[in-house]
């Protein structure tokens, strides 16, 4: 397990425990993927940690610095016609990257 900020949740991780309200209420179930929507909600329900299942690719990912970013050519290729200033794409370049060099 380990305790994550909501600012650096991604897509995908798993919840480790029930997110629980103060008066009790489940908002989300232990074992459900994260989504936008859980992001979404947790910022404006004022959490600010939650725990997560920490998997293999997440460790992979987290060991990947941004100067690896040196590139492949077949990255590259297929980042070619993107823009490579959104936030969005450059997350997915770093991870495609991380999973290329751990191959």
């Amino acid at each position: 397990m380990s305790a994550v900020k909501v600012s650096d949740l991604k897509v995908g991780q798993e919840l480790e425990l029930d997110i629980k309200l103060n008066s009790g209420a489940v908002l989300f179930k232990a074992a459900e993927k994260i989504s936008f929507k859980h992001i979404k909600a947790l910022k404006a329900w004022g959490f600010t940690e939650v725990a997560v299942v920490e998997t293999q690719s997440d460790t992979r990912v987290e060991n990947f610095q941004d100067s690896d970013l040196a590139s492949d050519s077949t990255t590259e290729h297929i980042f070619s016609k993107s823009n490579h200033e959104d936030p969005a794409i450059i997350e997915l370049k770093r991870i495609s990257l991380s999973f290329r060099k751990t191959e």
